[in-house]
């Protein structure tokens, strides 16, 4: 709830849920930690809601992913017939998880060059903040995701 990169993120998944038409289900709790335990708590609160399952999970990162889709197994749900699943940063190995996680990948040489860039900025001109970059991150699809299943 307090990283700008999360804050962002969230945002853009929420404008684009409502600009499809779609239901958002928000869950008030949050993962502060990143981490597969996480994910797990996260994902057992989402089940143990009364609500419907959703059709896709975006989690804020790979490991948060692994962490929901291990309770999701363990509750009797497969993903992607049930759900379909998004992880975020594609971490080394995340297409050897089962399924092989969808993930949304930062250029990641480009971010290491541009931070090389900006702290030489920094050092030698330090009365002139460098300017902002943005970087667009790319969606490696993998067997995590599918079409939507009809839960009536």
């Amino acid at each position: 709830a307090d990283i700008y990169s999360c804050l962002q993120r969230a945002r853009g998944f929420s404008q684009t849920i409502a600009a499809a038409g779609a239901t958002e289900v928000v869950l008030r709790s949050t993962g502060p930690m990143g981490t597969a335990e996480e994910g797990g708590r996260l994902m057992r609160q989402l089940l143990d809601s009364k609500g419907a399952l959703p059709t896709g999970i975006f989690a804020h990162h790979d490991l948060m992913a692994f962490g929901a889709l291990s309770v999701a197994e363990e509750r009797g749900l497969a993903c992607p017939r049930d759900f379909s699943m998004v992880g975020y940063n594609d971490l080394p190995n995340v297409e050897r998880m089962v399924p092989p996680l969808t993930s949304v990948r930062l250029p990641r040489e480009e971010l290491g060059r541009l931070t090389g860039e900006v702290i030489v900025k920094i050092l030698s001109s330090a009365d002139r903040p460098p300017a902002s970059r943005k970087l667009a991150p790319d969606l490696v699809v993998r067997q995590s995701t599918g079409p939507p299943r009809d839960f009536r």
